[in-house]
């Protein structure tokens, strides 16, 4: 039982990494990872119904430098009384997808094509493989919880399904962050990896803030 939700997981896993590496389109997916990254923050700082306790600050730190600037997000007081959440969302959402087609139109889009599939590809290999060891660690302490009258199968299955979640999560703001900030050495660089032949994602072809990813 314990096989059975791990090959589910691999499962769920290799299903992405598969569409990755047979070289898929992936715009509208990775379009998608940033408008819902944008939705789960905007619910994490704005939840409050009192607009006074919104947590702005916070949304544009997060955002900072990749969906953000500065002065972005700054309401006055009448401004903040008539906006809603989902204009705030709908706001960054605008700003995002402004951002990605500059970078579309200063790249070309089969660089964009290939930083979306560098990008995403390294960050599912990466996490996958943290969350590996993070699921022996669960599995090996999991035994432990008997001892408390709770079933150790159901006790894992559970905080497994987090644990997938979060991770999923995980990449998908990473994928969302990089995609947008990425700035390749060179165009051939890019052209030249392979991405649909590796079995990881290739040497370091594209860096950010003069960092390799």
């Amino acid at each position: 039982k314990y096989d059975d939700v791990m090959n589910k997981q691999r499962e769920k896993i290799y299903t992405s990494r598969n569409m990755v590496l047979d070289g898929d389109d992936l715009k509208d997916k990775i379009i998608r990872m940033i408008d819902d990254t944008i939705e789960s923050y905007c619910s994490i700082y704005l939840s409050d119904p009192i607009h006074d306790n919104w947590d702005l600050n916070s949304l544009r730190e997060y955002f900072l430098g990749w969906v953000t600037e500065a002065d972005d997000l700054r309401f006055s007081v009448t401004e903040l009384e008539n906006t809603e959440m989902a204009d705030v969302a709908e706001m960054l959402k605008a700003k995002a997808h402004d951002k990605y087609e500059e970078r579309e139109n200063e790249f070309g889009s089969e660089i964009m094509r290939e930083i979306e599939r560098v990008m995403l590809l390294r960050s599912v290999d990466t996490n996958w493989m943290d969350h590996i060891d993070n699921m022996d660690q669960l599995r090996q302490g999991i035994g432990l919880r008997a001892y408390g009258q709770h079933d150790p199968v159901v006790e894992y299955r559970n905080d497994s399904f987090d644990m997938f979640e979060a991770m999923t999560n995980t990449i998908r703001e990473q994928t969302s962050k990089l995609v947008l900030t990425v700035i390749p050495k060179s165009n051939q660089e890019v052209k030249r990896e392979k991405v649909a032949e590796e079995t990881q994602a290739g040497d370091k072809p594209i860096t950010v803030k003069g960092k390799g990813v």
